[in-house]
């Protein structure tokens, strides 16, 4: 049995899961658990940083958002590496490589279908990654650097991040996506 299940799974080199009943269990809340730690880790700090100076904060988010990407998720055994990267992205550090650039569109068209994306991808990427995306949506802290941002505020952003993209974002807004990579569980 289990020859035959690595023999299929060789056929087929990608498979998407979405949530539902035939979702991998364990894919999924080791997925879950290190998205939300990353992304609670990284709104704090943001958090602290734009309540001291906001325009300096920038700054801390240039030089800080991909090396706390990666703090927030290494006490999880599974994890490989974990990623933020959206359609319209302002680090180009956290552009998007091919699969997660479907996942995007699908998850884009979606949204501008006016039909709800789903709290979870799960994702075989090969024999050794399964990859757990979950989407971004544009919240109101967001809009202050993703909305319409003026003054020294906006001067600042365009200085560090000249191809910026990320802006013009309204609340509710699908921003993008983050990526967990996972070693897979034994079969």
């Amino acid at each position: 049995m289990k020859i035959i299940i690595l023999m299929f799974a060789l056929m087929i080199p990608m498979t998407t899961f979405s949530a539902g009943p035939d979702s991998r269990e364990g894919d999924r809340a080791a997925g879950e658990q290190a998205a939300v730690g990353v992304l609670k880790g990284i709104r704090g700090k943001l958090t602290e940083e734009m309540a001291k100076d906001l325009v300096k904060s920038v700054e801390f988010c240039h030089e800080n958002a991909i090396p706390l990407t990666e703090k927030f998720w290494q006490e999880h055994p599974r994890v490989t590496k974990v990623k933020r990267t959206s359609l319209k992205i302002r680090n180009p550090g956290n552009a998007p490589d091919d699969a997660e650039t479907k996942v995007l569109k699908a998850w884009q068209k979606l949204k501008d279908q006016g039909k709800p994306l789903p709290p979870f991808t799960l994702e075989s990427v090969s024999m050794n990654e399964v990859r757990y995306y979950k989407p971004l949506m544009v919240e109101g802290m967001c809009l202050t650097c993703h909305g319409q941002p003026a003054g020294d505020l906006a001067k600042t952003i365009n200085q560090k991040y000249p191809k910026d993209k990320a802006t013009g974002y309204k609340d509710g807004d699908f921003r993008g996506l983050i990526r967990v990579s996972l070693k897979p569980e034994k079969i």
